[in-house]
């Protein structure tokens, strides 16, 4: 099974046109282009909101999950021009009023770029032809290659995360208000009652937990976002200089991390890899605090995964800002939700529990999307993440939040307020009839990330200590569309399943992302020590959730990540899920295993020099795997 290869979507090239692919590996350059100077500028105490937005906006285009087209992309290379000129501008200590000029300049001119015409759309194709993946191939040769791809992929991944981190900041701003609430109040109380002083104390605390929390998300995003850039200019083929000594006790970069070394050394670039998973902990824990005050924390809940009677709509992806929408909409009409894949999650969130018309989770694992969704009577609505090019069976009843490459997938247009337009996926729903009867109800436990934890991690604490729990399998990543199984790969396809199943008397499974969808709805029994048999930490993008049970439990045992008792499963598909491997290496947990496939860009010496670094290793047989991990 392990020798089994693949092109996972962060190496695919039978997804998109060639031009696209190109055209993003170009965008790629311009990011490191940009990212030489603005590690410079940086270096010197100078950012910019403008230049942070593009920059990452321009990487969450080039993800293959992105469904950015071949006009968008080019479009984004001209204006990586204008940016770069921004970054170059903030290569030395600026005053705040020069750079906001030189901001507010930069955005007038990327607003005054017209619409690309024929020919410079032609001559920025032909351009991006340089960037094919043969051409970089031929350049760096496949091991260089192969880990520049991984660093790459799982810096999408990370970056894409932390950009989703900045967008729910709005909630930051409300507990800072929250905060400033309380500490008049505070001041209002009397200290000469007993009352008061009382509540001074409990209140107090509470601010200082606010603020600490609110202190931890923005060092997040900052040493994140710090990162991000730091990795692209170590990739870029330009020299890196950090010159930025603010005083003569600061250091340029405080991380340690070399981005002026060789990006075509192999040592280099495993290190690269080790900061790419630095970069990823900082995102995933930027992205749950972010999740935590917009959504609130997850709570344990039984979710219906039998049909119920009406109109119906299924959402499937990770963006529930589409969702929120989507139900807003629902609630002044006859159609039921129904959440599919990742997107589970939401029945677990406060913010998502006052909508009566959130009915249940429908389908199970992604390789049978499309089998599933044609027989679903109903509309269906994907959010980012991307998807698999939909069957005839649904063609006509899916719908898009973005823009798709899927020719019979439609856009779902905006309003003139910029929220969207949902007219037609209600009609859609409607016309197609819906479920005519129920069937007995299945429930799927889930939302065990949040306050909980602590009870679950004494719990499996002392279960270790006294022998009956021997493992914690922490199982994730991102499933396999069903393009990739064939018929004589039982193995691969059952593997978690069965890994599931071959632990059930003697571990426990924090799952996160789509690939517990598996196992999700094989019967088993509790464990006799008060601890779910399977915990649901949530989203791939939910793994610090994950991370903090593992470094709780570490701690309760008085072990380090090199001696865990949880070992990692990590399936690893696209950008996010690359990610997620590299969390856990970077924090030096020692049984990291991939599977059931191993990118076709891990050579031989790519694999050993990442094994060597991480000790990684590819599954092979779940009893074997389990018994390797002392479960037997």
């Amino acid at each position: 099974m392990s020798e089994k290869r693949i092109d996972p979507a962060f190496d695919s090239q039978d997804v998109v046109p060639s031009e696209v692919a190109n055209l993003r590996n170009q965008l790629v350059a311009w990011c490191e282009h940009i990212a030489v100077a603005a590690t410079k500028a940086r270096s010197f105490g100078c950012q910019s909101a403008l230049l942070d937005d593009f920059f990452l906006d321009a990487l969450e285009a080039t993800q293959q999950t992105s469904s950015a087209d071949a006009r968008a992309l080019a479009s984004m290379c001209l204006r990586a021009d204008c940016v770069f000129q921004l970054a170059e501008s903030l290569g030395g200590e600026v005053e705040p009023d020069y750079q906001k000029k030189v901001e507010e300049e930069v955005l007038a001119t990327i607003q005054a770029i017209p619409e690309l015409d024929a020919s410079v759309f032609d001559d920025t194709i032909a351009e991006s032809a340089g960037f094919s993946r043969d051409s970089l191939l031929e350049r760096l040769g496949e091991t260089v290659y192969g880990l520049q791809e991984t660093i790459l992929a799982g810096l999408k991944g990370a970056a894409s995360t932390l950009r989703r981190a900045i967008k729910l900041a709005a909630s930051r701003k409300k507990r800072e208000f929250e905060v400033k609430g309380l500490r008049a109040h505070i001041k209002s109380l009397s200290p000469r009652k007993k009352e008061d002083r009382e509540l001074s104390v409990e209140l107090t605390a509470q601010v200082e937990a606010i603020e600490n929390e609110i202190q931890a998300w923005v060092d997040a995003e900052r040493r994140a976002l710090d990162g991000v850039f730091q990795v692209l200019a170590f990739l870029s083929p330009e020299p890196v200089e950090l010159l930025g000594k603010t005083d003569e006790t600061e250091e340029p970069n405080p991380s340690g991390f070399d981005v002026a070394a060789d990006p075509t050394d192999v040592d280099a670039l495993v290190a690269a890899a080790a900061k790419v998973g630095e970069i990823a902990v900082d995102a995933f824990k930027a992205f749950e605090l972010g999740s935590f005050y917009t959504y609130g924390i997850p709570t344990p809940t039984s979710v219906r995964a039998a049909q119920l009677p009406g109109v119906c709509v299924a959402f499937s992806g990770d963006d529930f800002d589409v969702l929120t929408e989507l139900l807003e909409r629902a609630e002044f009409s006859d159609v039921n939700v129904w959440t599919r894949g990742e997107a589970i999650a939401a029945h677990s969130l406060p913010a998502f529990k006052k909508y009566r018309r959130l009915v249940g989770h429908y389908g199970t694992d992604r390789s049978k999307q499309n089998k599933e969704l044609g027989a679903f009577p109903g509309a269906v609505v994907f959010a980012t993440p991307t998807f698999d090019e939909p069957s005839d069976d649904f063609a006509d009843y899916v719908f898009s939040s973005d823009e798709s490459y899927w020719e019979d997938v439609k856009t779902i247009p905006r309003k003139s307020n910029g929220s969207l337009d949902l007219d037609d996926v209600v009609r859609a729903a409607q016309d197609s009839g819906g479920f005519s009867r129920a069937k007995a109800p299945v429930k799927i436990p889930l939302g065990f990330g949040g306050d909980q934890t602590a009870g679950l991690v004494d719990k499996s604490a002392r279960a270790y200590r006294s022998g009956v729990l021997k493992r914690v399998f922490a199982i994730g990543g991102v499933d396999a569309p069903d393009r990739v199984f064939t018929a004589d790969e039982e193995n691969a396809v059952d593997y978690y399943p069965r890994l599931f199943e071959t632990t059930l008397q003697k571990g426990v499974a924090l799952t996160f992302g789509d690939v517990k969808f598996r196992f999700a709805q094989i019967a088993v029994e509790p464990t006799s020590f008060g601890v779910p048999r399977s915990i649901d930490m949530g989203r791939a993008r939910d793994m610090n959730a994950v991370l903090r049970f593992a470094a709780d439990l570490n701690k309760e045992l008085d072990k380090t990540p090199e001696t865990s008792p949880v070992a990692f499963f990590i399936s690893v598909w696209d950008e996010r899920s690359v990610a997620c491997l590299l969390a856990p290496c970077a924090l030096g947990y020692r049984d990291v295993f991939v599977g059931p496939y191993r990118p076709s860009l891990w050579t031989r010496e790519v694999f050993a020099a990442l094994s060597a670094r991480f000790n990684l290793r590819m599954v092979g047989a779940p009893e074997e795997d389990a018994a390797l991990l002392g479960v037997f």
